[in-house]
């Protein structure tokens, strides 16, 4: 249970700082793309880790990484579908067939509120 804790503790610590640098410079992805990488390790099974990095990898210009992350984050139970199709970091991937799979996918599951 302790060591649960301590993770979920890191986990938002990490979230916190990815959310705080995405939010404060967007042109430098480098740092964003560090925290996305620990957010990962650390909390696997937490799908905003996967969606974060994914928009991470979209910001980045690659869309193959950010359709995996995507894909990974919907394994995890991502179920915001709004939320991925408003996304602007996602415009690239819109018209990308792999884009709509997942789409597909989110919309079979239950929606978050």
């Amino acid at each position: 249970e302790m060591l649960q804790r301590v993770q979920g503790y890191v986990s938002l610590g990490i979230y916190s700082a990815l959310s705080r640098v995405m939010r404060s410079n967007m042109l430098d992805t480098k740092p964003s793309g560090y925290l996305a990488s620990i957010y990962r390790i650390t909390d696997p099974e937490n799908s905003e880790s996967w969606y974060l990095a994914a928009l991470v990898a979209a910001m980045e210009a690659k869309p193959n990484q950010a359709l995996f992350y995507l894909h990974k984050s919907v394994d995890a139970g991502f179920s915001d579908l709004k939320r991925l199709q408003t996304e602007v970091a996602f415009n690239a991937l819109n018209t990308n067939p792999e884009f709509e799979k997942i789409v597909n996918r989110v919309r079979q599951q239950p929606q978050s509120r």
